[in-house]
């Protein structure tokens, strides 16, 4: 039986693959493909002086900044993305001077196991479905 804990942790990172970039892309292009409207974009790649770098930071209608995560499927097992989405909500939430409830975190990919969408609301983690581009 998988586990999470039977995926590697630690270590460098894989890389961007181009259907990775592609969705990112897109979706700083057209962040309605969250499937929201009144969504801007503040910048692609924003980075954080703790080495982390969010793939698409947005600004919502109600002015609230919204870290994006885009990952590729996500299977039971994912744990990489999620747990990017809830660093990504506090460091911006701290770097930007905003109480964490005024920042919002979505885990963005074409295909998320309906566990991690549920396992993501328990901790105020949004997730869309998109793509692939």
């Amino acid at each position: 039986q998988k586990s999470h804990f039977s995926r590697p942790f630690g270590g460098p990172g894989g890389g961007e693959g181009p259907a990775h970039k592609a969705l990112k892309l897109a979706i700083a292009k057209n962040p309605a493909l969250l499937g929201e409207e009144g969504l801007e974009l503040v910048m692609v790649e924003y980075s954080f002086a703790t080495g982390d770098r969010i793939d698409v930071l947005l600004r919502d209608r109600f002015g609230r900044m919204v870290a994006v995560e885009v990952e590729g499927e996500c299977d039971e097992y994912e744990v990489a993305g999620p747990l990017q989405c809830m660093k990504y909500r506090a460091l911006t939430a701290y770097l930007f001077n905003r109480n964490v409830q005024e920042v919002r975190s979505i885990l963005a990919a074409p295909k998320i196991h309906k566990n991690i969408i549920e396992k993501l609301q328990g901790y105020e983690v949004e997730s869309r479905i998109v793509g692939p581009i």
